[in-house]
């Protein structure tokens, strides 16, 4: 897996996606709509997150691109960009972030495997993972006790082997917690050790913390 931040490489890509989409070749074009889910993730301020993009089935999708909207003030840095399990060794990842609070994703397959045009995975898996440190201090939190931190997925576009656009749909996924303390640190103990480490781990954990989750642009409004 080869991962590229050239500006020229990736509007080469993105002009080529582009094309396969305009002037597909023969085929069922838009059946099948995939889902891509990012789950929504609780994290701490001055924390690294984790987001995801994953898919329902990757079956027959060739290539992909997306641009993801942030707020810099929030995601402070995007550190690394590492391929999910939907992609084996024949995509390439290529990515621009010259400009502050818009990331560009283009996923293809490499100049090696134009001819054989590989497909993602079959079946449920993920396409991406984002590693993203955050800012030290965060919007206050709700009345709730969670922050609500937005970030959104725009142009999203899939393509089969055939060059056809492949329709897809954007869901927010199910919360994920993220655990300040060490997992199973109670359970290494004996007898009542073993409670009086648990309930340590569950004192440390801080109450309030912060939703980092998939908005949708055309509710922008009602998300902040």
């Amino acid at each position: 897996m080869r991962l590229r931040s050239t500006n020229f490489i990736l509007l080469l890509a993105t002009i080529v996606f582009i094309l396969s989409i305009v002037f597909p070749a023969p085929g069922q074009g838009f059946a099948n709509v995939r889902t891509i889910t990012v789950p929504r993730v609780e994290v701490q301020p001055g924390s690294e997150a984790q987001i995801s993009l994953q898919v329902d089935n990757g079956a027959g999708i060739t290539a992909m691109q997306f641009t993801l909207e942030y707020d810099p003030k929030v995601i402070t840095k995007i550190k690394k960009i590492s391929a999910g399990d939907s992609l084996d060794s024949r995509f390439d990842v290529k990515w621009d972030n010259s400009k502050e609070g818009i990331l560009r994703v283009v996923i293809m397959p490499s100049l090696q495997a134009l001819l054989t045009l590989p497909s993602f995975r079959n079946g449920t898996g993920t396409i991406l993972n984002l590693s993203v440190d955050l800012a030290k201090d965060l919007p206050e939190t709700s009345a709730e006790g969670q922050g609500r931190l937005t970030f959104f997925l725009k142009d999203v576009m899939m393509a089969n082997q055939l060059g056809d656009a492949v329709m897809c749909k954007l869901a927010r996924g199910a919360k994920v917690q993220k655990q300040s303390a060490v997992a199973g640190e109670g359970e290494a103990k004996e007898g009542g050790e073993a409670v009086k480490g648990a309930e340590a781990a569950k004192a440390e954990t801080p109450k309030v913390v912060h939703v980092l989750v998939l908005g949708n642009p055309t509710e922008k409004d009602k998300e902040q």
